[in-house]
Order: C-alpha cells, then structure tokens, then sequence
C-alpha cells in the first residue's frame, strides 16, 4: 500500500485542490505505515495527521515529518480530527461494516466543519466507465478476500453514507 500512496498522493492531493486547506487535524484511517498522510502534509505543512491503523501494522511505521502513529480498532473508535481519510478502506468491507466505520468517521469529526474523505472506486451503474472492467477484476479479488467486501455504484454509496450519518457528499 505505501507504494499506492505514492502513486496516487499527487493526484488526490491535486484533485481535492483547496479541501486540505482548512483542515488542521486529520486521522488517515487504515494508513498503514503512514506513506498517505506523509504526503498530504508535505503540501500542507498547517496540518497535523494521525496515521490510524491496527497496532500491528503501526509497530512497523517509521517515523514521519508531521505524522502521528497510532494503534486501534476502527470499529471501537477513530481519534478525533477535522477531517477522516478513507483511502481504498470501505471496499474491503460489508455494507453493514461500511455503515460502522462510517458512523465511527461521524462521531471523531465536528458536527458542522468535520469532513469525510474518501479514496475509492465509483462503478457507473451501465458498467460502461473507463475503468470498470479493471474495477470489477478488482471487485473480484476483494469478494474473494474480504467477506462481503465490493466496488459500489453512486447509488450504493449514498445509501451508505447515508446511514452512516453523511446525508450530503462530493463526488470529485
């Protein structure tokens, strides 16, 4: 995954332009050794990030510029913060998972200024989007590997960040 992060920080990083700006906390949630929130905060030196994953994983972490290493159960609870970063998490997971982790991203951000930021595939519904053949080859490997874990339409993901206590998003 770190190389992954690497290969896409910029773009996220230049997608969501001026989402970062005011953002002076944020917990990247399954950020595995960090490579992630390193990279958003090498752009925007104001923010102060937690790389949030499983103790095990963070035992491994090296130290990063602006990064804070931690470990815990994102089902239990995420560390409070401006902002939550989901980066190709929600995938591996049941909708009814999705809806947990969701609703965990709800409670550690502010009610009014809090953000969800979300890295993940948007299957068109005809399945003619540019990438949806590699998406679904995708979606079969993560149905193979994580129970109930798929590539989710638009409609699929409002439904969830719906019941996950998001009624409004941003497609980007």
């Amino acid at each position: 995954m770190e190389y992954d992060s690497r290969m896409i920080s910029k773009a996220v990083i230049l997608g969501y332009k001026d989402g970062f700006n005011n953002i002076a906390s944020l917990v990247d949630v399954g950020g595995g050794t960090g490579g992630m929130a390193a990279q958003i905060v090498k752009f925007y030196l104001h923010i102060k990030a937690i790389n949030y994953d499983l103790p095990h994983v963070i035992t491994t972490a090296p130290p990063r510029d602006g990064v804070t290493h931690l470990g815990g159960d994102t089902f239990e609870s995420i560390p409070n913060a401006d902002a939550v970063f989901l980066k190709w998490i929600l995938h591996d997971w049941s909708d009814k998972d999705c809806i947990k982790i969701l609703q965990s991203c709800r409670k550690a951000i502010p009610e009014k200024s809090g953000k969800i930021i979300i890295v993940d595939v948007v299957l068109k519904p005809d399945g003619n989007g540019q990438f949806d053949g590699s998406c679904l080859a995708s979606d079969l490997i993560i149905r193979l590997t994580f129970s109930g874990g798929k590539e989710r339409t638009e409609l699929e993901w409002k439904k969830l960040l719906e019941e996950g206590g998001f009624p409004t998003y941003k497609i980007i």
